[in-house]
């Protein structure tokens, strides 16, 4: 079904959804940067007006892309996966560390504005850490949690973003797997309920929903997605290059792949990591331990250890990621470690997932110093691939 959400009321709702949500959303900042942010540490007091003169919300008037990627609301830079001890007399003890990154406590988590390409970074993050073996850690944060999505009518960043191309925006459509939809329109936002799961969780807030013309609303979302898709001006030939990627012969059967290409961005690249930390489907991560210290003040007395056991945001393009205890590299050649980081997007997740996991978000781009990201790379594979 179809709703109506007027804007005066969003500062409302986001409050009354507190009560039941541990609310996260994007506000931006004193330096002009949108983060996530709990609802809780924004308007300490209930202030309503505090929440609307930040929230950046919608597609045409406020459309802005988050700083971070939503990925570590579930999967946080660094986390303590557990605290260890060990007492004088041998006695050995391993403890959950207590939960300090959710000022709301232990209620689910409700991700208000996420943009498309975002949410279904989210659902491929998601895949990684909950299929087959499921990530404790991850899933604890991500129980019971639910996304509204708030859609791109104009590309927050039109220099680098190219949803249409890799078909992850600037709309969702009907038959992609989501809940609810938040479209601008006029004064307030279409509200585009695609499931059940959306159809109760909009129940109950008739105060903020108003039930929309199901026939008018649908001709008139198909209007605006046309304008959203016209809007993204940057358009490459994605579908052209996963084919490449696919029909390319692998390192070492008829010689190196796309080797210019890799040599080229492995020269250029300063290593910085700034595309693999701002890339919202990354998962790459190492794990260490912290002897003797904790986070969490400890009194130890003579003959007692403690420490932690840490899990950190890592990347393949970094020379130690792949290095082995033996301390041999299996990619010890930098033009290698970019080599995986392409192909890894483009030519193996597709088989793994059914699609690829670059989501067109541009985020690498824009964060990347020296002007390297997936859509420099994508057009530069697809040169002569034009129809």
């Amino acid at each position: 079904m179809y709703y109506y959400l007027r804007r005066e009321k969003l500062a409302g709702l986001l409050l009354h959804l507190s009560k039941e949500w541990s609310v996260l959303a994007p506000f931006r900042n004193s330096y002009g940067d949108v983060t996530l942010e709990n609802l809780d540490s924004v308007a300490e007091n209930g202030r309503a007006e505090e929440i609307a003169s930040r929230l950046a919300l919608g597609g045409r008037t406020d459309s802005a892309q988050l700083l971070s990627p939503p990925k570590e609301v579930f999967f946080p830079q660094s986390e303590i996966l557990f605290q260890f001890s060990e007492k004088g007399n041998g006695e050995f003890a391993i403890e959950q560390p207590e939960g300090k990154d959710d000022p709301s406590g232990n209620k689910p988590k409700l991700l208000f504005g996420i943009k498309p390409c975002d949410y279904h970074a989210l659902l491929m993050t998601g895949r990684f850490f909950l299929e087959d073996n499921t990530d404790f850690y991850y899933s604890t944060r991500a129980n019971g949690s639910m996304v509204i999505i708030d859609s791109c009518i104009v590309p927050p960043e039109p220099e680098a973003c190219f949803c249409s191309s890799a078909g992850t925006g600037p709309l969702m459509k009907r038959g992609d797997e989501y809940d609810i939809q938040l479209v601008e329109e006029g004064n307030g936002f279409i509200v585009d309920v695609a499931s059940s799961r959306g159809e109760d969780f909009v129940s109950g807030l008739e105060n903020f929903f108003k039930i929309a013309d199901e026939k008018e609303t649908a001709r008139r979302l198909e209007e605006i997605r046309k304008e959203a898709v016209g809007n993204v001006e940057l358009k490459v030939d994605f579908k052209g290059a996963l084919e490449i990627m696919k029909e390319s012969p692998e390192e070492g059967e008829t010689g190196e792949r796309l080797p210019a290409i890799y040599r080229e961005i492995a020269d250029r690249c300063i290593y910085c990591g700034a595309c693999l930390y701002l890339c919202p489907t990354c998962t790459c991560f190492n794990v260490y331990d912290n002897s003797n210290f904790c986070s969490v003040l400890t009194l130890l007395e003579e003959g007692e250890r403690a420490g932690e056991r840490v899990r950190v945001w890592d990347g393949c393009v970094f020379s130690g990621y792949s290095r082995e205890a033996s301390g041999h590299n299996p990619r010890d050649d930098a033009y290698k470690r970019a080599e995986r980081r392409y192909e890894h997007k483009l030519r193996y997740d597709p088989v793994v997932y059914g699609r690829s996991t670059c989501v067109g978000c541009g985020r690498c781009l824009t964060g990347c110093p020296v002007d390297i990201g997936m859509l420099k790379f994508i057009e530069e594979v697809t040169v002569g691939n034009e129809e």
